[in-house]
């Protein structure tokens, strides 16, 4: 799944904001799992696949 990346005017700061959806096992949306820097730029590989590890544990959370 494709990792979404917006650069967002917040309070005259320009942020970067990784994210990526959680699916429940059907392939229901049931929210997204996001990052925010307040630098403008990209996130790493390395942040990327934390991010996208990080995703199974917060539907396990939301699971419950």
């Amino acid at each position: 799944m494709a990792v979404s990346a917006v650069d967002v005017d917040w309070d005259d700061d320009e942020i970067t904001c990784e994210s990526v959806p959680l699916l429940t096992t059907d392939g229901h949306i049931v929210g997204t799992l996001c990052v925010m820097d307040r630098r403008p730029g990209r996130c790493t590989e390395d942040t990327v696949q934390i991010l996208h590890s990080q995703r199974a544990q917060a539907l396990v959370l939301l699971a419950r």
